[in-house]
């Protein structure tokens, strides 16, 4: 089933900045679910066909310190950004779920007329992935993420550590939007500035190369 996320990035200065909005989640009753290194891998077909039909399918590998988190995560996403409040719609499959990668199967094959092995992606196959089309990545990503919640879910805050030159963020991401304002004032975040774009849009501002990489 597609879900519903609202989500908004913070620039944050340094990790000193980021211990300060640590403590204010810790103290509003936040808790830390995993850290850990992710890995997205965004491809594409060669004539660019998800990107030019609003959907972004990515592939996500972490590496988890502390807590529990999937080994992978396959998303489509239909994402809708207003003056930097991402408000996104999400199918996904975990490798603690792998039977629902059926449904993002579906989903492919019905708008792009292809049948795709999520299981092989899953696995980073890079020989599989060029065997069904997809040989554009549009983007290759990696950072330190480390991630709070409440104890429903509902409120999620990412602090994120990019490669350099992009540095530190901030995510904020709730099912509402009454939520997520409500929460930014709560943990002190109304008033940094706004991220109004994403990683990806990020990295590509990096070079002028068609591919998008940046890594540790």
């Amino acid at each position: 089933m597609w879900k519903k996320e609202i989500e908004r990035k913070y620039i944050i200065q340094n990790i000193s900045q980021f211990k300060i909005f640590r403590q204010h989640a810790i103290q509003n009753g936040l808790i830390s679910k995993y850290s850990g290194l992710q890995r997205d891998w965004v491809p594409d077909f060669a004539g660019s066909e998800m990107k030019n039909n609003g959907i972004l399918l990515r592939v996500r590998h972490t590496s988890v310190y502390t807590g529990n988190f999937p080994e992978w995560i396959i998303t489509l996403k239909i994402k809708n950004n207003i003056d930097g409040l991402h408000k996104n719609h999400e199918l996904e499959a975990t490798s603690e779920s792998p039977q629902s990668v059926q449904a993002l199967e579906a989903d492919l094959e019905k708008r792009f007329q292809k049948k795709i092995n999520l299981l092989k992606l899953a696995s980073l196959g890079q020989e599989y992935a060029s065997k069904v089309g997809l040989i554009k990545h549009r983007i290759l990503l990696e950072k330190k993420r480390e991630e709070f919640s409440d104890l429903s879910g509902g409120i999620l805050l990412a602090f994120d550590q990019l490669p350099m030159p992009l540095g530190t963020f901030l995510e904020l991401e709730t099912r509402e939007q009454k939520h997520l304002l409500s929460w930014e004032v709560i943990l002190g975040l109304k008033g940094l500035p706004i991220a109004k774009i994403d990683y990806g849009e990020m990295v590509k501002n990096l070079s002028l190369k068609p591919e998008r990489t940046l890594v540790f």
